[in-house]
């Protein structure tokens, strides 16, 4: 209602890119950062143009970051989501969907919804990815391939889920991270094809690991990444 979304997410999201440009200038190689794109920025029409500029200024390319928005402004539809779409394409901007399965949820009305990548609830993860209902969980996956976008798998936290969504050809799944750190913590990444997990945990992981936010790749392991949102 006092427009600070607005400010919030401009702050962010410079800060975000600095942080980038950072560590680039470091000599490392950060996977994209998620920015979460919220209904109350919708106002802001030059958003997209002020993050464009940002890494105009920083000389970083579109796809060090990814915007992400939730299901439920996903599915809206209205003239500011519709001109929010075209200029993400514009840009060459990559879009996920957050939070898919919360209960706004249509696989007809993704067909037109022009997201990259789908991110499946974790009340899915719960509700379906089972033995009982193993067949469920593989279908929404085949679907959501069928229409050609990537699939993010959160909250797979038991060793037979990340087996399953392997069988299932999902392509990626997602853990959590339970306390906040500063940037300097936040780095370290894959160095040859292993696992370096900040400095508090074991390289390499064997399994998904609970304790962090971070994505793994299914199916194409020299591309698993690390996933950290702002």
């Amino acid at each position: 209602e006092n427009g600070w979304i607005r400010e919030i997410g401009r702050r962010t999201t410079a800060m975000t890119i600095q942080q980038i440009a950072d560590w680039r200038r470091e000599g490392l190689t950060p996977p994209p950062v998620s920015l979460n794109y919220s209904a109350g920025q919708l106002s802001d029409t030059g958003y997209i143009s002020f993050l464009v500029s940002l890494l105009k200024q920083y000389h970083l390319p579109a796809d060090c970051v990814k915007l992400e928005i939730t299901e439920r402004l996903a599915m809206s539809d209205n003239e500011e989501i519709r001109q929010f779409y075209h200029q993400v394409k514009e840009a060459g901007l990559s879009l996920h969907m957050d939070d898919f399965g919360t209960g706004y949820s249509s696989f007809a009305a993704l067909s037109y919804v022009p997201v990259d990548t789908v991110k499946i609830d974790k009340s899915l993860v719960d509700a379906y990815l089972t033995q009982s209902c193993a067949d469920v969980f593989r279908n929404i996956v085949d679907m959501v391939h069928a229409l050609h976008k990537s699939i993010i798998v959160e909250g797979v936290e038991r060793e037979e889920q990340y087996d399953m969504l392997k069988k299932f050809r999902a392509d990626s799944i997602q853990g959590y991270l339970p306390v906040c750190l500063p940037a300097v913590h936040l780095f370290p990444f894959r160095k040859n094809r292993q696992w370096l997990i900040f400095s508090l945990f074991p390289c390499p992981l064997p399994m998904p690991c609970p304790a962090m936010l971070w994505i793994r790749s299914l199916q194409k392991t020299e591309k698993d990444w690390l996933k950290m949102k702002a």
